[in-house]
């Protein structure tokens, strides 16, 4: 339990004394909590809650005055987030399913069975540790003093990698050397590309260009530009890529795909900082900051013959690696809340709460098409939604399992070597309990949800839900 959860108190609301004393004495034995506050009317409850935010309220509903179930409605308009367990006498049984339908988190009757209470407390304070994280998260994301340069902070990271890269970049953007952000597809090469130009200067102009599949020509008419006579149909004078960024940056992405001809001109655009218009006579300054992109590894098509050395030695000068989603698993919870903030104010909907159970699916697969897939699958997550929360279940068909990912360059359940993690066990668990160790990480890792567990140890959801009966009724 971190700090920030020990710290909030648990409000116990009843107007029978020797009940909260109850209540007490149970709750600090089970969970070690200290901070448990008793009020043997509303009004002091009102007023505590005025002053504090509770982890968690335990809600009496016979209340004198005003009634349990009409400060239930106080208590969710003043902290929405705060789970309320309801305690009920059996006669207010239809009473407390009200307050099920107004926002309660659960009701118990009385007298109190101390399981049924611990079971539902303990799910309680682990559904408001859930909410915390993900109001730290996302304050995370908004905090103007966070780790994050200004420049960078449409990136959305908590990545020590990423953060480093930040650093270097600010450190050599005034170089006149160009600058290599090599990482793969999906992974936000051009939102870096944008960071180091927001260093090198916001206002000056910034050009893009993605080179790959242009023939020679066309990459010299792309970014040297013509005179009018160059070629039939020039019949004007045209600037190119680079005279248009002059002063400012130019993004040149896809690198590894050009040409050997190509990477000539890009060589000498770069050593010289000069180029010559297609047809002139006379060669033009370069007077611009060139960051150039590539998902490929150029040192590999270099050593194949497919790229020039002396180009990939130019390029090496300074040089940036993006990390894949599945290595940024921290930032999989700040990316998905962002995400889903930003999709609904596209798609114009009230923002949408997430279970933060989705994490935990989402660190299941590979996302071969990192940061930008994550993206395309909020969006239509969003654009689905109607009301309530996001799920799991919203997201579990989207998730192929490990034998059907495209992630190639991820290792499958069929290809990891599991040896070095069993080589070490002095005993081999029996086949038996090594599916019930298998089935209970599923489980634990998929917050109980059966279908994202399935998914996981590569069985169906009906096959999963046929062994927890069975393996059930052999435990009664």
């Amino acid at each position: 339990m971190t700090d920030n959860v020990k710290n909030r108190p648990i409000l116990i609301i009843d107007d029978e004394k020797h009940a909260i004393l109850s209540l007490k004495l149970t709750l600090k034995t089970a969970f070690s909590i200290k901070n448990i506050v008793g009020c043997e009317d509303v009004f002091k409850a009102d007023d505590f809650l005025k002053e504090n935010e509770p982890l968690l309220v335990l809600l009496d509903i016979g209340m004198p005055g005003i009634t349990g179930d009409k400060f239930l409605n106080v208590i969710k308009e003043r902290y929405p987030a705060v789970p309320v367990i309801m305690v009920t006498a059996e006669v207010e049984l239809e009473t407390a399913i009200g307050c099920m339908k107004s926002g309660a988190f659960d009701y118990i009757s009385k007298p109190v069975n101390k399981e049924r209470l611990l079971s539902s407390v303990r799910k309680a304070i682990d559904f408001r540790t859930k909410e915390l994280e993900v109001e730290a998260l996302r304050s995370t994301i908004s905090n103007p003093l966070s780790e994050v340069p200004e420049e960078f902070s449409h990136i959305v990271t908590s990545d020590p990698k990423m953060l480093s890269n930040f650093r270097y970049l600010q450190s050599v953007t005034k170089s006149n050397a160009p600058i290599l952000i090599s990482g793969e597809t999906g992974t936000g090469k051009e939102l870096f590309a944008e960071g180091i130009h927001n260093v090198f200067g916001a206002k000056t102009p910034f050009v893009c260009c993605n080179v790959a599949g242009l023939d020679d020509q066309l990459f010299s008419d792309t970014l040297f530009g013509h005179v009018k006579g160059a070629f039939t149909g020039a019949n004007g004078d045209r600037k190119g890529l680079v005279e248009s960024a002059n002063g400012g940056v130019l993004f040149l992405d896809e690198i590894g795909d050009l040409s050997t001809a190509s990477q000539i001109k890009l060589l000498r655009l770069l050593q010289e900082q000069e180029y010559t218009p297609l047809g002139a006579d006379k060669p033009k300054k370069c007077n611009v900051k060139i960051i150039l992109a590539t998902h490929i590894n150029l040192k590999e098509k270099m050593n194949g013959g497919e790229f020039r050395s002396d180009l990939f030695y130019r390029l090496n000068t300074h040089t940036v690696h993006l990390p894949p989603l599945r290595e940024r698993h921290n930032d999989l919870q700040l990316l998905l809340i962002h995400f889903i903030e930003s999709a609904c104010k596209n798609f114009s909907k009230p923002q949408a709460e997430c279970d933060p159970a989705v994490v935990a699916l989402l660190k299941s697969y590979s996302f071969p098409g990192n940061v930008r897939e994550l993206k395309a699958m909020v969006d239509d997550v969003v654009a689905r939604h109607e009301k309530g929360k996001i799920t799991q279940d919203q997201f579990v068909d989207k998730i192929p399992t490990a034998k059907n990912s495209n992630a190639t360059n991820l290792p499958s359940c069929e290809t990891q070597d599991w040896s070095d993690s069993l080589k070490y066990w002095e005993t081999l668990p029996t086949f038996d309990i090594a599916k019930n160790l298998l089935v209970r990480e599923a489980m634990r890792r998929s917050s109980q949800n059966q279908s994202v567990a399935a998914k996981l140890i590569g069985i169906s959801r009906q096959a999963l839900g046929q062994w927890i009966r069975r393996h059930n009724e052999e435990e009664k």
